[in-house]
């Protein structure tokens, strides 16, 4: 327990770090260039799918890697899960969140399609 205390408290503080250059960085400086940049737009459009998806992927291969400590599995994993993890966010945005949040933003006396007119009760 005082160990995973431990680990939370340094991944904060880096992820703190990581941000923090962004927040209060320069506006022409090389870090805001990186973090306007187009991917990642993509990265802020799919981070809830990351969020979601990243442990189921990372359960898919959590057997395969009980061999190494967990340092070399950290690094063992990630590139593989990012690689896996990304995709399948995008497909869930594309295929889950863009259809709800146009039907969470549709006018309300907006025409229904003729898929909803038909099944109207």
């Amino acid at each position: 327990p005082a160990q995973a205390s431990w680990r939370f408290l340094f991944q904060g503080t880096a992820a703190f770090l990581l941000v923090l250059p962004a927040i209060f960085g320069r506006p022409a400086s090389a870090m805001m260039h990186a973090m306007s940049g187009r991917r990642m737009a993509f990265l802020g459009a799919v981070s809830f799918g990351i969020y979601l998806w990243h442990p189921v992927v990372m359960l898919w291969f959590r057997d395969s890697f009980h061999s190494f400590s967990p340092s070399t599995r950290f690094f063992l994993l990630t590139p593989i899960v990012v690689a896996l993890t990304v995709p399948i966010a995008f497909a869930s945005y594309r295929l889950v969140e863009m259809p709800a949040m146009r039907l969470l933003h549709r006018e309300p006396n907006q025409r229904p399609t003729s898929l909803e007119s038909r099944y109207a009760v």
